[in-house]
């Protein structure tokens, strides 16, 4: 059962799930409390919608065990059912849907059901969370999924529901996809099973709720509709492998910041164009900074180390890249010019961290897969900014956040002006201020990344943010 350290209170009851959604069996829970439920079983009518999509639908269920919760004020809720010893178990499997509105008219809160991450080995609990709202009734419905798999039965079970004051709030939508909106010759590697993959990641918000898991979106470029985006699975974690993804194809995908509160809103639907790995690929282009750029922009990284960000493009012909080798010159050796392997990138950006001002670095990205490297790849440079004054600047402590086109920033002393940059490092914007806080519209720029630079006498600090 999960524990919450606002846990005042235990019960536990044996309650008997009735035989549809209008006479569920109603559960009655104490505020800040837990109550552990022993269910009889499930045999009752089917539910006709169910809230694990990417898992099964209302066609491989025949039976479900209903209950429903009024809650009199705003909390939290929990619902957890304990898995099974191991895969061979006759006892149930759980599964089970989360809803609201009214039995004629069902809507999905949520769903869990027993899963397997490590192939077997580790059965995981399968978990609800979802807020609810002070006179609204909320229906639990256990089905049999997995009995009807072949898997365990449908005799006696328990889950656990627990009520907690703290409600959350809404996550907004997620940013900075890899593979970057738009890309193409991304790469298909394989797998140690030897299946062909493709890694995507993504980025919390710095606004709204903290997500307790995403739900992940990709379309399938065979069907009629090679647009159309299917719902594959929840993960916690802000990166996933998946296999199966082709080369030369397009595919659009899209991932949704959840909590006990809801779904973000707005996430955006992103789309990448695969390669061909059959061949070796040709050499990356269009670096960021550009070759040659000079008082290239940096800011102060979570380590408070000074920080410069390079991307680059995968070559429009040639096969697809499936890693990056990565070099880059050490400006105090005695050939500042000599590159140096530093390691593997699996992405077209990379972010290098301990840099110096007023400092020129050499770099190069050589593309490859499992047929070969690319041949004849250019060596880029650029030139960090700097004088000798802004070498002994001290940072300023600050926090910063975007919210609708705005740029919010506090600083805990007197803050002369802040200057905007782009991800080429072109100042686009001064902005007065001369108080220890700022609202800067960013309604005018295009969407992508920035710096912002906070300037106070010869005291600076730097950081970048993003325009959605």
């Amino acid at each position: 059962m999960k524990k919450i350290t606002l846990l005042l209170m235990l019960f536990t009851g044996w309650l008997y799930a009735q035989s549809d959604c209008n006479n569920a069996q109603s559960i009655t829970l104490n505020f800040n409390a837990s109550l552990t439920v022993n269910a009889t079983g499930v045999s009752g009518t089917a539910t006709t919608t169910t809230c694990n999509p990417a898992y099964y639908t209302a066609s491989d269920i025949t039976s479900s065990g209903w209950y429903t919760f009024t809650p009199t004020q705003d909390q939290t809720i929990t619902v957890t059912s304990p898995a099974p010893a191991s895969v061979s178990s006759t006892d149930y499997f759980p599964s089970f849907s989360v809803y609201d509105g009214s039995c004629t008219s069902l809507n999905c809160l949520g769903g869990s059901l027993v899963t397997t991450p490590d192939g077997g080995a580790t059965l995981n609990d399968p978990t609800v969370s979802f807020v609810a709202y002070a006179n609204t009734t909320y229906y639990i419905a256990f089905d049999n999924y997995y009995a009807n798999a072949g898997l365990g039965s449908t005799n006696a079970f328990t889950f656990d529901v627990v009520s907690s004051s703290t409600v959350a709030t809404l996550p907004d939508a997620v940013t900075t996809p890899s593979p970057a909106d738009g890309a193409t010759q991304v790469g298909v590697s394989m797998n140690p099973q030897n299946q062909p993959q493709v890694g995507f990641s993504w980025v919390a918000a710095t606004t709204g709720g903290t997500p307790d898991e995403y739900e992940f979106y990709l379309s399938d470029p065979t069907a009629t509709d090679p647009t159309q985006l299917n719902l594959l699975g929840s993960t916690p974690n802000t990166s996933v492998n998946v296999t199966g993804i082709q080369e030369g194809e397009t595919y659009y995908w899209q991932v949704v910041a959840k909590n006990a509160a809801g779904t973000a809103t707005n996430s955006a639907t992103w789309s990448f164009t695969t390669g061909d790995s059959s061949i070796a690929p040709d050499p990356a282009a269009n670096p960021t900074p550009a070759d040659g750029a000079t008082g290239v922009v940096l800011y102060t990284d979570s380590q408070n180390q000074l920080s410069v960000d390079l991307t680059w493009e995968a070559a429009a012909t040639g096969g697809a890249p499936t890693q990056y080798e990565f070099y880059l010159s050490d400006p105090t050796a005695t050939d500042p010019t000599q590159l140096n392997i530093i390691g593997n990138v699996n992405g077209t950006s990379t972010t290098l961290s301990n840099v110096t001002y007023g400092t020129t670095y050499y770099w190069r990205v050589i593309p490859k897969n499992d047929v070969g490297a690319a041949v004849n790849t250019p060596t880029w440079s650029f030139t960090t900014e700097g004088t000798a004054g802004l070498e002994q600047a001290e940072a300023l402590s600050h926090t910063f956040y975007t919210q609708n086109k705005q740029l919010f920033i506090n600083t805990t002393q007197l803050l002369k002006e802040v200057n905007l940059y782009n991800l080429q490092g072109k100042q686009i914007k001064t902005i007065k201020v001369n108080k220890e806080s700022a609202q800067i519209d960013l309604s005018q720029l295009t969407p992508g990344v920035y710096f912002a630079r906070l300037n106070m006498n010869n005291k600076q600090a730097s950081f970048k943010f993003m325009v959605e």
